[in-house]
């Protein structure tokens, strides 16, 4: 059984993206669980995606299997994970040590 438990659909850098958390008690293939939050961003020429997959021991997806902080950790991590072709209208983000010795704070 496959549940959705959390989405979320957002402009980022003005691409579209979505988060979603799937929750699957059993996989088929594999006879194990899994938990995954995939990341998807459509960009002007490609889809990008990336997720995170944790596997576990068979679980009924309809119980939480997963501790808020670590979807929250999760969750952090994909935050910094963009787009960018350095345009004006998708900028690419500093990295951190240029943009501190600049005296901006980084996002």
């Amino acid at each position: 059984m496959l549940l959705t438990t959390i989405s979320s659909l957002a402009l980022e850098n003005d691409y579209q993206t979505s988060v979603r958390l799937f929750l699957c008690g059993e996989n088929s293939f594999t006879n194990r669980g899994e938990i995954k939050l995939i990341k998807a961003i459509r960009g002007n020429d490609y889809l990008y995606s990336v997720r995170i997959v944790r596997r576990t021991p068979p679980f009924d997806a309809n119980e939480e299997e997963i501790r808020k902080e670590e979807v929250a950790l999760w969750a952090t991590y994909l935050r910094k994970i963009s787009v960018c072709d350095g345009s004006p209208d998708h900028p690419c983000p500093q990295p951190e040590a240029e943009a501190e010795s600049q005296g901006n704070s980084s996002q």
